[in-house]
C-alpha cells in the first residue's frame, strides 16, 4: 500500500479521536444522549465520507489524465471502484483489534480508551460492566462497521463523481432563474 493511503488511515484515526474529544467537551445533560450521539456520529461519518470521496474523485481525475496521454497501442488504465474497501481496511482493523484487545484483557485503561474512541456513538452503546461479554462487544463492533462503511461507499461515489449534496443541495437552497422570472411577471 502507498504511503498516501497510510496517511489517509492516520487521518481517519485522528478524526475519530478529535470528534470524540469534541463530543466529550460539548456533552451536556440537556440534550438526550441518543440525539446528541446521532448528531456527533453523523458528523464523524460525514468527515470520513468526505475524505474518501475526495480520494476517489482525485484518483478518477488522475486516471483520466493518464489515459489522455497514452501512446498508441497502450492499454488504458481503469480505476478499481472498490479500492476504498482496501484503503479503509487498516482503519477498520485498528478499531476492531483495539476492541478485541479490550475485551480480552479487560483492564480499566483499555475500557476507558475504547469508550473515548467511540464516544461519538455513546448514546447507542451500553455501559461497560465487570464482564465484557456480547452485550459490550457486539454494539461496539457494529460501530466499527458503521465507521468503515463510508470508506467503501464514499470512494465508490467519488470515483463516479457523484454527490447527492452537490446535485440536490443547490436546488433546494437557490432558486432557478425560471422561478425568479415567474414570480416577477405577476407583480
Amino acid at each position: 500500500m502507498n504511503n498516501k493511503y497510510w496517511f489517509i488511515n492516520l487521518e481517519c484515526i485522528g478524526m475519530q479521536v478529535l470528534f470524540s474529544a469534541f463530543s466529550l467537551i460539548f456533552y451536556n445533560s440537556i440534550m438526550p444522549p441518543k440525539l446528541f450521539s446521532l448528531f456527533t456520529a453523523y458528523l464523524l461519518i460525514w468527515a470520513i465520507h468526505s475524505t474518501f470521496w475526495q480520494l476517489g474523485n482525485k484518483e478518477r481525475k488522475n486516471i483520466i489524465i493518464k489515459n489522455n496521454h497514452l501512446d498508441r497501442g497502450e492499454k488504458p488504465f481503469k480505476q478499481n471502484r472498490l479500492k476504498g474497501a482496501v484503503i479503509g481496511l487498516p482503519f477498520f482493523i485498528f478499531n476492531a483489534m483495539f476492541l478485541i484487545i479490550t475485551c480480552l484483557f479487560n483492564t480499566d485503561i483499555l475500557i476507558t480508551i475504547e469508550s473515548v474512541l467511540q464516544f461519538t456513538f455513546s448514546g447507542f452503546l451500553p455501559l461497560p460492566n465487570d464482564n465484557l461479554g456480547r452485550e459490550y462487544f457486539i454494539p461496539r463492533l457494529i460501530v466499527c462497521i458503521i465507521i468503515y462503511i463510508p470508506c467503501v461507499t464514499a470512494y465508490f461515489s467519488g470515483s463516479y463523481n457523484f454527490s447527492l449534496t452537490e446535485k440536490m443541495l443547490p436546488k433546494i437552497i437557490y432558486k432557478t432563474q425560471s422561478d425568479k422570472k415567474g414570480k416577477n411577471i405577476g407583480k
